[in-house]
């Protein structure tokens, strides 16, 4: 506040301060940085995923995206969310699979090629192992379990209203 005057030594000094202050603040961040490093490789990696699980990619080129090696990345991945990049890349594909089942009527086959997977067999294959039933039994039974809460819900409005008549 002492140099509040006009002036460019004034202003200069101003402007020098307020990179002081900013130098500050950027050295805060960057410690954090530096302490979740291999955080960090984990999350780049997995924001790769989850924008491009649509198409065919592989651990490799995730790997290639981070920067790292491949077995480096499995062995961070095994460390932070204890499953491998492969497992969690066929786990996020799977589960927007099945956002897709149950919010489109698209095809068994489209909902596989547009999660990612060129042949819709082993997609089926895929999602049998990790939902417990084929895409097509599931998409049936959680229509069917959706049906009956919103009959269920429907009763309890009814009932609700019969006893406030």
């Amino acid at each position: 506040m002492e140099h509040n005057t006009y002036g460019t030594a004034n202003e200069l000094r101003k402007v020098g301060q307020l990179y002081v202050f900013l130098s500050l603040i950027a050295g805060e961040s960057s410690v954090k940085e530096e302490i979740e490093g291999e955080n960090q490789y984990v999350k780049r990696a997995m924001d790769y995923i989850q924008n491009n699980y649509h198409i065919p990619i592989k651990v490799a080129d995730v790997a290639d995206y981070v920067c790292i090696n491949r077995s480096y990345l499995y062995s961070l991945f095994q460390e932070v969310l204890e499953m491998s990049p492969r497992q969690y890349l066929s786990r996020y594909r799977i589960t927007k699979a099945a956002e897709l089942l149950l919010s489109t009527s698209l095809s068994v086959e489209s909902i596989a090629l547009s999660t990612g997977y060129n042949d819709p067999f082993v997609f089926t294959k895929a999602f049998k192992q990790l939902k417990g039933m084929s895409p097509t039994v599931y998409r049936k039974e959680k229509k069917k379990e959706e049906s009956k809460k919103n009959k269920d819900y429907l009763n309890q409005i009814e009932n609700f209203l019969s006893q406030n008549e």
